[in-house]
């Protein structure tokens, strides 16, 4: 089975949409409208950040945790572990909506959102932030034909996605591990996204989706190209009928690096199965949430299990600075 890839620039309908979530669980898009020359543009100053030592001031600079937990940098084997006894092999930049849109918003729908640190590399901010505003046109040509999925009318989620004060943009660094495969080291263990869909351009194979019928699949790599993977909230909304993507990424024996955009309905809505997915065969499988008390009790869950393997990544990060110091 392969993952089907959709031109977007021909404006698909609900049917192509549900056949891609039916067999493989995700879809591939084309003509989203995103200039790969944009995401060529952001992938170096990925590298130009990335490839700085971790005792780089500019990295440290920009580390969360020196920062009252604002979004900035993670890095390698602190990421939350999605999957209790793993530890992830991965390194990553986040960021969220920008301080100027936040202030323009109610601060109800920002409570609890943590502003972006950037690091201090010229032309860094800028070109993430205007790839940033690629990625939601993009997901403005995505919406309607989800929405339709949704049996709804076309502007169902934009109308429901739209302050995006709680996207997040996510920047990822996967480096080479040539050490055999084990149950606890993992690129990113497997899990499913909280939030509406996730946008991700990877430039490396790695990313793995598991379809409905349990088959794992090997995500394409392709210039131009982005994975469509669905979310925790398109599954309650749908009553289950269309299930969250599972995905994950092993340790590789090459680098790569990926894109990752989370497009989260608005703060404070509540969400439930949707009347068209409820009947008498089939009552609701969900209990009312709004999209912020997921993400919460989400990330609690995986940063418990991430404190719980702190004795093995701490020996595991001293075996990687060993193996830095002697070149």
């Amino acid at each position: 089975m392969e993952i089907p890839v959709i031109d977007l620039s021909t404006r698909p309908g609900p049917r192509e949409i549900e056949a891609a979530c039916r067999t493989a669980g995700c879809f591939n898009v084309t003509g989203a409208g995103i200039d790969p020359a944009r995401t060529d543009a952001l992938l170096e100053r990925m590298a130009a950040f990335f490839d700085l030592a971790d005792d780089d001031p500019v990295k440290q600079a920009a580390h969360r945790n020196r920062n009252q937990g604002a979004n900035g940098w993670t890095p390698m084997l602190e990421e939350p572990a999605y999957e209790a006894g793993t530890i992830a092999w991965v390194e990553s930049f986040d960021c969220v909506l920008s301080r100027e849109r936040m202030a323009t918003l109610p601060a109800g729908l920002v409570k609890g959102v943590r502003p972006s640190i950037w690091p201090q590399i010229p032309g860094f901010r800028d070109v993430v932030r205007a790839h940033w505003d690629a990625l939601i046109s993009a997901a403005g040509r995505i919406y309607p034909p989800v929405s339709r999925l949704l049996r709804q009318g076309p502007g169902f989620l934009s109308a429901r996605a739209s302050t995006q004060a709680l996207n997040t943009m996510r920047l990822l660094n996967y480096p080479r591990r040539e050490a055999p495969a084990d149950e606890a080291s993992r690129g990113i263990s497997a899990h499913t996204d909280f939030e509406c869909i996730t946008l991700i351009h990877q430039t490396a194979p790695g990313l793995e989706v598991r379809s409905p019928s349990g088959e794992w699949l090997q995500a394409p790599v392709a210039r131009g190209q982005w994975t469509v993977l669905i979310g925790d909230i398109i599954e309650r909304w749908s009553n289950g009928a269309f299930e969250a993507t599972p995905h994950r990424v092993p340790t590789t024996s090459w680098p790569r690096r990926s894109i990752v955009m989370f497009l989260a309905a608005d703060a404070g809505l509540e969400i439930r199965p949707l009347d068209a997915f409820v009947d008498a065969d089939e009552p609701p499988r969900f209990e009312a949430v709004t999209q912020d008390a997921l993400i919460g009790a989400a990330m609690a869950r995986a940063e418990a299990n991430r404190q719980a393997m702190l004795p093995q990544a701490e020996k595991l990060r001293s075996e990687l600075r060993g193996r830095i110091s002697q070149g």
